[in-house]
């Protein structure tokens, strides 16, 4: 009996093997076709290719330049210490100190900064990023932004009521144009039943909101180098696995009296599927995959004045989960034989393949 053994996978590259300037990603003009970072194919979210994109997003996707104002800059002090990068601690979890020399690199840092009190005591740059680059800060952008908006608002600087673009107008022909930084209060439609039932209160005509979203994913396999064992085929590559859908949502709003008011949205939070072709390669680990959810979410408003409003409602949900795989029966059986075969004069050499559907269900619900 012939046993195939599992490709090894090599470990990953480190900080250092992975910096873009050695890789030579996008040098040359044009870059040779594996030196490439684009949008188009999705490589600018692979590893290794994110480190050059995260310091060249600019060249990659559409951005907007925002002006720093007509203040004057304000040129932050420097008291560089040599002594931070020997600073030792213990990672969380971990059973052997680092220094903050091997941190940078163990977390694949870009650039860093360390200000204390006012003063630049700590700069450091690696990859395609310098002091002149700008690096992408995804979500931490509202972390920072939002913490500094409070800070302005409670000194009476920022009008949590104006508009974003009364402050940045550089983003007045975008959605955030609109934006409030109390904009959840704000209660344009029946979808206010999801983000604010308080809001409901406001309404004196019945309001209704529908949407469908279309969702149309993409999944392919691609197998490279697997090899058969006892005697069973391969099989396909699985074709397309994604499957496209439409995800409802309906909101409706009904005032009671002129203080009271009742809403319900129903919709789908989320949801998605993978199908693969019968006989695929992966058949034994999956065939469908598929995630269905539904919503329903009864909200009550009350009018306590003109200044104030309540809301409250209860989300009810119920999850119904599908995969379908085919049971492996051929493997069973020739685990079996080998130990079999331990005991005996004669081993089986080969054994037939057969593949079984299986299928399992599962369904949730909570409030």
């Amino acid at each position: 009996m012939n046993a195939t053994a599992a490709p090894i996978e090599p470990p990953p590259l480190d900080a250092h093997d992975s910096d873009p300037v050695l890789l030579g990603w996008m040098q040359g003009s044009p870059p040779p076709p594996d030196k490439q970072v684009r949008f188009d194919d999705g490589g600018m979210y692979t590893f290794p290719k994110l480190r050059w994109a995260y310091s060249n997003i600019r060249r990659l996707v559409p951005t907007t330049n925002v002006r720093r104002g007509g203040g004057p800059v304000c040129v932050l002090p420097r008291a560089d210490r040599d002594d931070i990068d020997a600073l030792t601690f213990m990672p969380i979890g971990g059973s052997v100190p680092m220094t903050w020399a091997q941190s940078l690199a163990a977390n694949y840092t870009d650039g860093i900064v360390v200000l204390h009190r006012g003063r630049i005591v700590h700069e450091r740059y690696f990859g395609a990023l310098d002091a002149q680059r700008q690096h992408i800060a995804w979500s931490v952008t509202k972390s920072f932004f939002g913490t500094i908006a409070a800070s302005l608002i409670a000194e009476g600087s920022l009008d949590a009521r104006a508009p974003v673009s009364h402050y940045v107008p550089e983003l007045a022909a975008s959605g955030l144009g609109n934006a409030y930084a109390g904009g959840a209060a704000v209660a344009e439609d029946a979808s206010t039943v999801w983000a604010n039932p308080a809001g409901m209160s406001r309404f004196t005509t019945i309001q209704v909101a529908a949407s469908v979203s279309g969702v149309f994913p993409s999944s392919k396999f691609q197998n490279d180098g697997s090899l058969p064992a006892f005697g069973q085929s391969l099989g396909g590559d699985g074709g397309n696995g994604g499957e496209s859908a439409a995800l409802p949502a309906m909101y409706i709003v009904a005032p009671i009296t002129r203080d009271w008011a009742f809403g319900l949205g129903i919709g789908v939070p989320f949801g998605l599927e993978t199908r693969w072709d019968d006989g695929w390669l992966g058949r034994y680990q999956a065939l469908q995959s598929k995630i269905e959810t539904l919503n329903v979410n009864p909200s009550i408003s009350w009018r306590i004045n003109d200044q104030f409003t309540l809301g409250a409602g209860v989300n009810w949900q119920r999850i119904k989960a599908t995969f379908t795989n085919n049971g492996n029966y051929s493997a069973a059986l020739a685990n079996a034989f080998s130990i079999s075969a331990a005991a005996l004069p004669t081993a089986m050499t080969s054994t037939a393949a057969a593949d079984r559907s299986a299928t399992g269900r599962s369904e949730s619900r909570r409030a």
